[in-house]
């Protein structure tokens, strides 16, 4: 189940396993990923991601107001998502065209 908003929903939706995932490490990001994308260092290349920083994709990678999703990097070019409400968690490629940039939440 997830937390906060989402604790009587089964499964997640994008920013609400990144919000639990983050809450369980101690800490707090709003649950949207374009508040996401604010919270923390800002990292522009996908070569200088580190396992846990916050990936996310945009409808247009030049503007930070079309972020539709985002997932948690996991080292190797893999990344843990969850595609949609409800769906289930999985670990995918890191290689998407709609990659706009990462944050570091801890920094």
């Amino acid at each position: 189940y997830g937390y906060a908003q989402g604790a009587g929903t089964k499964g997640f939706d994008c920013s609400g396993l990144t919000l639990y995932a983050y809450a369980h490490a101690g800490i707090h990001l709003d649950h949207y990923s374009g508040s996401q994308y604010n919270q923390g260092m800002r990292i522009s290349l996908r070569s200088d991601l580190e396992p846990g920083d916050l990936m996310f994709f945009a409808t247009d990678t030049s503007d930070s107001s079309t972020i539709h999703h985002v997932s948690i990097y996991l080292g190797d070019n893999k990344m843990l998502e969850a595609p949609y409400t409800g769906s289930v968690v999985r670990v995918s490629s890191a290689s998407r065209d709609d990659f706009i940039g990462g944050t570091r939440p801890w920094a």
